[in-house]
């Protein structure tokens, strides 16, 4: 008798049991957290963009202290 109306209650309390779950653990602030860039990401990525621009600038001058090197040294063998 009691299976016959299963679905039913399953129906009604299951929604309601799902909602304070969510409210007793407070699980649209985890969410909101999860799904949505938060201040660690914002950092994360403004470190990013400074690391790629530190790194371009890295090889730039490592370009240009090649070429001084080789200036210098072609410099050196021609008083020599």
């Amino acid at each position: 008798m009691i299976s016959q109306f299963m679905p039913l209650i399953l129906k009604m309390v299951l929604p309601k049991a799902t909602d304070h779950i969510a409210k007793v653990f407070k699980l649209d602030k985890v969410l909101k957290y999860v799904e949505q860039p938060n201040e660690a990401d914002i950092k994360c990525n403004k470190l990013e963009v400074e690391v790629k621009d530190l790194k371009r600038i890295t090889m730039d001058l490592t370009l240009k202290l090649d070429a001084l090197k080789t200036f210098i040294k072609d410099m050196q063998d021609e008083r020599s």
